[in-house]
């Protein structure tokens, strides 16, 4: 028999005892201790974020089987809003993979449960039938309807009743269902999909005041598009609507765009010139005369086009960006603000329009004003340059925590870029000098003194690189 003694020398006689134990025993043991380490490596629990990860990384099928372990998984006491999400993206891969039968044999098996709400399957049959055939309209909103009426207090299914609504042209309906969801939970998505209904009404304040709200509500790249389709969609109304506006428009636009093309913008102005005597009230013909004077070195011409555009149209983005910059290049700042504010209020998602009403606001010396509308540039499109301006006026104007976000959140794009890591290493060092908290300006001295030294490893012939880590900018 095997003894094993105490004290110090256990360790060493538990060694030798298993050298003489019989081979057997040695690989029993080994398949034993296999074994519980696999059943104690228990499977990831699936998540919504994981699965629209692999969605939007183009692994669909990854992406249901995920979303079907979530939905099988899925806790009996789990929120309501919790369980239509997963099941929305499951039946949303099986679409995908053409797979809905998957989803029917589930449902089925589902409805046997008690412990299944009916509401659950009920929208699930609605998504189902809708995935399958555009023909199932019909049946899908009745099988919402049924689902709504058993959880009245679910944002997402009226949400998506009005975006079926919407699909089978039903404004009126659709704007009902999307007034209800946006009050249960104000979303992007649903602000979106509000102004769409609001504009098929012919509800034109309506629609452009509604799609302002989707910037309120944390938009994701998805719901921006949406709201940038809703404006596209504004501005070729508007453009149909104008007297004249079908041939002329299209012949003169024709036209101008081949004289410009040939390097000749005189013959432009000339054609546009005519057109605008002929159609005074068309503002898109006045918008296209401004940009072409603008062409030909006509800065004053061109200025007098513009706001005649802007007066026929206000919601014109384009002219008023153009008239801001003929202001700004003649120094009269407060006139390019005021077009540049106009414009933004008439197409709240141009990224050009933020980007030089930014760039103004940092010239006139207002840092807090540039960084807000510079926090709009991130959550429009998010890029390196958003970053690195937004970093740069929340520095200028004394925030120094909410510039370090912005630089660390470059950085984790942009792991080598110079000068993130210096501005870290001057900002956690300024923070540690002003924090009562020992520990924490400890901390933060460390991490100043690393970017520090990251900085000076991008570019060490630069001087004040290397000053953190001596202590100058300590």
């Amino acid at each position: 028999m095997i003894r094993f003694s105490g004290g110090c020398g256990a360790r060493a006689n538990e060694r030798a005892a298993w050298r003489r134990a019989p081979a057997a025993w040695r690989r029993w043991g080994r398949l034993t201790a296999l074994l519980l380490g696999l059943t104690s490596c228990r499977r990831p629990v699936p998540t919504l974020v994981g699965v629209r990860a692999e969605l939007d990384a183009g692994r669909v099928a990854a992406a249901c089987q995920l979303a079907a372990r979530l939905v099988d998984e899925a806790p009996r006491g789990a929120p309501p809003a919790a369980q239509l999400d997963g099941l929305r993206l499951w039946i949303d891969c099986l679409g995908r993979l053409g797979a809905l039968d998957q989803a029917d044999r589930w449902l089925a098996r589902r409805e046997r449960e008690p412990a299944v709400a009916p509401a659950l399957l009920s929208y699930g049959r609605a998504l189902t039938a809708v995935s399958r055939s555009p023909g199932g309209l019909d049946a899908a909103l009745r099988w919402l309807a049924q689902a709504a009426r058993a959880w009245p207090g679910e944002a997402e299914i009226p949400f998506r009743q009005g975006l079926l609504a919407l699909a089978n042209e039903q404004a009126a309906v659709a704007r009902e269902h999307l007034l209800r969801a946006c009050a249960l939970r104000a979303r992007a998505a649903c602000w979106a999909a509000l102004a769409h209904a609001e504009l098929d009404l012919g509800h034109e304040q309506a629609a452009l005041a509604t799609v302002r709200r989707v910037l309120e509500a944390a938009p994701r790249p998805v719901d921006i598009a949406h709201a940038r389709a809703l404006l596209q969609r504004l501005a070729r109304r508007r453009a149909g609507s104008a007297p004249a506006a079908a041939g002329t428009l299209a012949r003169v636009q024709r036209e101008a765009v081949a004289a410009l093309t040939r390097g000749r913008p005189e013959l432009a102005v000339e054609l546009l010139r005519r057109a605008t005597a002929q159609s005074p009230r068309v503002a898109a013909l006045q918008r296209l005369l401004g940009l072409a004077e603008l062409r030909a070195d006509n800065t004053a011409e061109a200025l007098l086009a513009l706001l005649r555009a802007r007066q026929l149209d206000p919601f014109d983005a384009t002219s008023a960006r153009y008239a801001a910059a003929i202001y700004r290049e003649r120094g009269a700042t407060a006139e390019a603000l005021t077009q540049l504010r106009a414009a933004l209020e008439a197409d709240p998602f141009a990224v050009p329009v933020v980007r030089e009403l930014g760039g103004l606001l940092e010239q006139l010396e207002q840092q807090p004003s540039a960084a807000r509308i510079y926090e709009r540039w991130v959550l429009l499109d998010g890029s390196v340059e958003a970053h690195r301006a937004a970093a740069r006026a929340w520095l200028a104007a004394g925030q120094p925590a909410a510039a370090q976000a912005h630089y660390e959140r470059l950085l984790a794009r942009v792991p080598n870029d110079y000068l993130a890591h210096r501005r870290l290493a001057q900002i956690l060092a300024q923070r540690a000098n002003a924090s009562r908290d020992a520990e924490q300006a400890a901390l933060w001295r460390t991490r100043a003194r690393e970017h520090a030294r990251r900085a000076a490893a991008l570019t060490p012939e630069q001087r004040e690189a290397r000053r953190p880590l001596t202590g100058d900018d300590a």
